[in-house]
């Protein structure tokens, strides 16, 4: 029964530990996404960094583009 027990918990954190994982994972993800949407938004500000493009095309096109993909 104790055995079972233990067996439990360690399931039970394992699955949390997962859990806690993919949402960083996730977290990580979206501050890298808006760090490139910043990036890319300074160079289209910037006097001598623009990149020869309309500023109004969308940021997830234009990256797509400029990355071929």
């Amino acid at each position: 029964m104790v055995l079972r027990q233990i067996i439990s918990e360690l399931n039970r954190a394992s699955i949390i530990t997962e859990r806690r994982d993919e949402r960083e994972k996730l977290a990580d993800e979206q501050v890298r996404r808006r760090l490139r949407t910043h990036v890319h938004v300074i160079a289209h500000l910037h006097p001598l960094g623009g990149h020869g493009h309309d500023v109004e095309r969308p940021l997830g096109a234009c990256e797509a583009l400029e990355h071929g993909r």
